[in-house]
């Protein structure tokens, strides 16, 4: 259990690196400070660490069998430590450009690496426990960050983030090589010495270390086949997972308090504070109830409740630039975007995930997750990086009016080419998709 928490703390440093964003921008933007950001300054702080996780995804792809579930996991919690030291040390702001590339290649590496790792070494019982409480951490350490950035200085929060960041780093020795890895090292002994730590010695352990070392000498004989990337289940992966993107989450998640207006005394950063509350309730309630429903349902769901919000939001927007404002407009825009961030969070990743790694059969899981990651990578460093200059140009309404018609988009693909998931085995998916 300890293993898996730690291994969990890389999606915690992650969610910091990520929260550091919003208040950080609406602090310093067209500041009167030495650390003062233009809009194309904040579009690329808010972008560069998407392009460091498609980065990242392709490197840990080709990396992770080679030198271990371990290293790449150090690796992330290493680049934390780099990231708030220099955050700590300059103010230079191409200089950040870099910082966040590096906390992206750090983040990503993690992303694709903590999965497999909880996966290798947690028992079935646990493994959708851990994959909740990523998700948990991640919004945790997000809502960490929203607090920390809004009331402290810019040295100080450097500060305690490289603080938890070198504690979680010493943490990370707990970890032990999954035997999967091990095993297909050659080294039999020091796998199951790792396997019965973690599981015990009883004969129902010793049972499923045996069909783990079948297990991989049958993956062996399967090789991979460039023809397996035109597998349905890679399209449907990457097509969901891409629209769950392109209906806000990339800009939105970076800029919250660059869209949000002040409420009386409450500043746009302290309504961040409140929205990553907010997100971390529903994601903690989410994990109760998300299983005793269909894949399918609760994806066209929460596609159609992000679409209404996102369009309710463009539409206040739209008569706030024209200068006839509707009433309560800033407590309207805090509510449905807040409404929009919570069902992405609460619902649209988690079973997004779960798709993923029900639709893709284990032959396919690390090219398809990839180019799910890379495809994510490249269309939120677009968003992010257009959203202030469109926001500018054409008005903040046209980015939630485009959010808004590809929930509806996302709606329309669910219903017409997803099968529903739940409930099936491998083999019965499979056949979903090839009818």
């Amino acid at each position: 259990m300890v293993v898996g928490e730690v291994a969990n703390l890389g999606y915690f440093l992650a969610g910091i690196g990520c929260g550091w964003v919003p208040p950080i921008l609406n602090k310093y933007k067209n500041s009167a400070t030495d650390f003062s950001l233009t809009t194309e300054d904040c579009s690329l702080i808010a972008s560069l660490h998407y392009a460091g996780k498609g980065i990242a995804c392709l490197l840990t792809l080709m990396l992770l069998d080679k030198v271990g579930r371990n290293a790449i996991l150090i690796f992330g919690t290493t680049a934390s430590l780099a990231v708030w030291l220099a955050v700590l040390f300059t103010k230079s702001v191409p200089l950040h450009f870099v910082i966040r590339l590096l906390f992206g290649l750090g983040a990503g590496a993690t992303e694709m690496a903590t999965p497999v790792y909880i996966g290798e070494n947690s028992s079935p019982k646990l493994r959708s426990v851990f994959g909740g409480i990523c998700i948990i951490f991640f919004y945790l350490g997000e809502l960490v960050a929203f607090f920390v950035a809004t009331y402290f200085s810019y040295q100080t929060i450097a500060i305690v983030f490289l603080a938890i960041t070198a504690a979680s780093f010493l943490s990370i020795f707990w970890l032990r090589e999954p035997a999967q890895y091990l095993l297909a090292r050659g080294q039999e002994e020091k796998a199951a010495q790792n396997f019965f730590i973690l599981r015990g010695s009883s004969q129902a352990a010793k049972q499923e270390f045996e069909e783990t070392k079948a297990n991989l000498q049958q993956q062996k004989s399967h090789h991979f086949s460039i023809q397996l990337l035109a597998d349905k289940s890679i399209r449907a992966v990457c097509i969901v997972n891409l629209f769950m993107y392109l209906i806000g989450y990339p800009p939105i998640n970076a800029m919250s308090s660059l869209a949000f207006l002040p409420i009386g005394k409450v500043t746009p950063n302290e309504l961040t504070v409140i929205l990553g509350v907010v997100q971390l309730i529903s994601v903690a309630l989410s994990s109760t109830f998300i299983e005793r429903f269909g894949r399918r349902s609760l994806l066209m769901s929460s596609a159609a409740i992000c679409s209404v919000f996102q369009l309710v939001s463009g539409i206040v927007f739209y008569f706030e630039e024209q200068g006839t404002p509707l009433p309560f407009t800033n407590w309207l825009l805090f509510i449905f975007i807040t409404g929009y961030s919570v069902v992405t969070a609460a619902l649209m990743f988690p079973i997004c995930t779960v798709v993923r790694s029900e639709l893709l059969s284990p032959q396919l899981k690390p090219i398809g997750n990839c180019m799910s990651v890379v495809l994510n990578s490249i269309v939120s460093v677009g968003m992010t990086t257009a959203f202030l200059i469109v926001a500018e140009t054409y008005g903040m309404k046209t980015n939630f009016f485009f959010f808004a018609a590809m929930g509806a988009a996302m709606f329309a693909y669910v219903y017409i080419d997803l099968p529903e998931t739940r409930g099936l085995t491998l083999t019965e998916i499979q056949r979903a998709l090839r009818n």
